[in-house]
């Protein structure tokens, strides 16, 4: 690891990775039982189109014990506030929290808020696939520039390794030999 590394044969050399917590670590996925997963088929994807991501989120689960539009809510448990954390902002957060605690809204009304916010979120993303999927030789390019950069940088930190581990005699090529 990077801390027994860095002891070892000098500090601050190989940054020690810290964890990006966010408030959304753990989402549930639409189903309201396990969390989001591919296999489980319970997932927004991507690159969805609008009226995918709504025919998704309309059946979502929220919570369970709100029955009717009149019955309070509980964000703290309802899958789809959870979604909101992730795609809405704090003041939209706090208007979803007041509507649902007080039955000012239905469930039908947050989910409608929520794929606003989506689809404002994911239609950014949605254009650049489509433009890089227009230009496949710009994508193997961007891969290739960034792979030899890679690979210059790697050689750099690995023949400061050597340096500090008293191995600089060392040198193995980072680089497959020609024909190989």
């Amino acid at each position: 690891t990077a801390r027994k590394w860095n002891a070892r044969f000098g500090e601050g050399f190989f940054p020690e990775p810290q964890p990006l917590l966010t408030p959304t670590r753990r989402i549930v996925g639409l189903d309201g039982q396990a969390k989001m997963s591919k296999s489980l088929g319970n997932t927004v994807g991507l690159l969805e189109s609008d009226d995918e991501i709504w025919a998704k989120l309309r059946p979502a689960m929220t919570d369970p014990q709100r029955v009717r539009k009149s019955d309070p809510g509980r964000p703290e448990v309802c899958n789809i506030f959870q979604l909101h954390k992730a795609f809405s902002d704090a003041d939209t957060q706090a208007h979803v929290v007041q509507q649902c605690t007080t039955a000012g809204w239905g469930c039908m009304d947050c989910k409608k808020v929520l794929h606003g916010n989506m689809v404002a979120e994911l239609t950014p993303i949605r254009r650049r696939a489509e433009l890089l999927d227009a230009e496949p030789e710009r994508v193997a390019q961007a891969i290739a520039d960034g792979g030899q950069q890679a690979r210059v940088v790697a050689q750099e930190t690995m023949r400061e390794v050597r340096d500090r581990m008293g191995m600089a005699t060392i040198r193995a090529p980072l680089t497959p030999p020609v024909g190989a």
